[in-house]
């Protein structure tokens, strides 16, 4: 009989996560799966308990957002296939594989085993699958980061864009992409996906998560009211219109700054700069 590990965050979905796990365990047994639920209680036990599975488990799955999924990504020292439960604020990766959000549903995935292989990168040491920014929205990050108090919600992240905007000083970055050099570049992000902030922003229609290659957004608008535009271009659909932002695909990305400035991994506060990426090409197979 399959064993399946469900490694939940329960204050997923203002709670959801709680409540979902016993569901998915009760489909997956009558589906013949046996399964087990890890519950976390605070950042950083979904990559340890991650790290301490062998070989007694056929599936990893996470209960919660993109950040508990980059946890067990970042803990898994097994190669198993991963399965993503979507609660989380943003869920990028569920949209961009037509992941189900219900307990049964969810169950069928699992049971009919069908995954894909993604490519990941690899940012000073740590590991992620669909995005890291350095500028403004890892200033964002990092602010939200740091007046964060339990479960949060996009609406959340309001008050730290306000707080950044009146704040903002041009960063001046320099982004090497496999030996391109491009320099006083105020914002980079760096992605694997196609949707930004769940469905909130889109970016470029043709990318692929399989090809060993990350696409690379450099935003070259200098001052507080650029980054006003890119909002409202984003929030139109209209972000990749025109040659700002240039769009580049790489798979070797450094990015280094006058003075250190914040970058986000996967829509959750990463460190300050410099930063060196690596794609990590079909690293990792998920559930789709």
């Amino acid at each position: 009989m399959p064993r399946v590990l469900l490694i939940v965050n329960p204050v997923s979905g203002r709670g959801r996560g709680r409540e979902a796990a016993p569901a998915i365990v009760q489909h997956l047994e009558q589906a013949r799966i046996r399964a087990e639920i890890y519950y976390t209680a605070q950042a950083g036990d979904a990559r340890k308990r991650a790290s301490e599975i062998r070989n007694e488990y056929d599936l990893v799955a996470a209960v919660g957002g993109d950040g508990t999924l980059n946890e067990v990504l970042n803990g898994l020292a097994a190669p198993l296939p991963l399965g993503l439960f979507p609660l989380g604020t943003a869920n990028v990766l569920a949209l961009e594989l037509g992941i189900p959000r219900t307990p049964d549903a969810f169950a069928h995935l699992v049971a009919r085993g069908r995954t894909a292989e993604i490519d990941l990168f690899r940012a000073n040491g740590r590991i992620g699958f669909f995005s890291l920014g350095a500028g403004f929205d890892g200033m964002v990050v990092e602010q939200h980061h740091r007046d964060r108090r339990g479960a949060t919600s996009k609406w959340a992240y309001v008050p730290a864009v306000v707080h950044c905007l009146r704040n903002y000083r041009t960063p001046d970055l320099r982004v090497t992409l496999d030996g391109e050099r491009w320099e006083g570049i105020p914002q980079v992000i760096i992605a694997n996906t196609r949707h930004y902030g769940g469905r909130l922003f889109s970016l470029a229609a043709d990318r692929r998560m399989d090809d060993g290659l990350y696409e690379c957004y450099l935003f070259r608008g200098r001052g507080r009211w650029a980054i006003v535009r890119y909002l409202a271009r984003a929030l139109t659909r209209r972000l990749l219109r025109g040659d700002d932002p240039a769009l580049r695909r790489a798979g070797r990305i450094d990015i280094e700054s006058v003075r250190p400035i914040p970058y986000q991994i996967d829509g959750d506060f990463g460190g300050w700069t410099p930063v060196q990426i690596e794609v990590l090409p079909r690293a990792a197979r998920i559930l789709c």
